[in-house]
Order: structure tokens, then C-alpha cells, then sequence
């Protein structure tokens, strides 16, 4: 989302000093893989966003154990190789839904 030309990091300030920022009811949650980027562009922000951080969640991805009961949970009933497989491809992140 955030590409050189986007516009995506000054719409986002925008947007939360404009609006977000004085409403109790929004929550702006930032995940993913790319935790450089969050470090960079969200933490450590120097311009508009800086020092809005008021909590950190740390998050693990799920065992392969944990998928597999997941999977099992949700009456999704695939074999032990396929739930090896997306567990490599997405590092137990991101689980199928039915």
C-alpha cells in the first residue's frame, strides 16, 4: 500500500489528526509481516503520527500444532501434508476458511 507515489503514509496522518484521533470509538491496529516498515514509518515517525503509539501487542505465529487444531476446530478436514504446506507458505499466520 505504502509505494513512493502513493500518498499513503500523509493520507493516513490526515486522516487520523482530521478525524480518527478525536473519536473514542476508532482504533487504528497496524500488522504484518514487514516489521521494518512499522518500525519506520509508524514507530519512529517524525511528522504527523509521531509519538500516537499507546500500545505494543506482541503476536507469535500460530505452531503447526495449533493449525492443525485450528483446522480440526472449524470442521475443515484436510491432510496433515496440506496443513504442512500452508503452514509454510504463511508461516502459521494465516488459516483457511471454510
Amino acid at each position: 500500500m505504502n509505494t513512493p507515489k502513493s500518498g499513503f503514509l500523509s493520507a493516513l496522518d490526515h486522516f487520523w489528526n482530521r478525524y480518527a484521533s478525536m473519536r473514542n470509538d476508532v482504533f487504528l491496529i497496524i500488522c504484518g509481516s514487514a516489521s521494518s516498515w512499522i518500525i519506520d514509518s509508524i514507530v519512529n515517525n517524525t511528522g504527523g503520527l509521531h509519538n500516537r503509539l499507546t500500545g505494543e501487542i506482541y503476536l507469535q505465529p500460530f505452531t503447526l500444532h495449533e493449525c492443525e487444531a485450528y483446522y480440526l476446530a472449524k470442521g475443515i478436514d484436510i491432510p496433515r501434508y496440506h496443513v504442512a504446506e500452508a503452514y509454510m507458505i504463511f508461516g502459521g499466520n494465516i488459516l483457511m476458511e471454510k
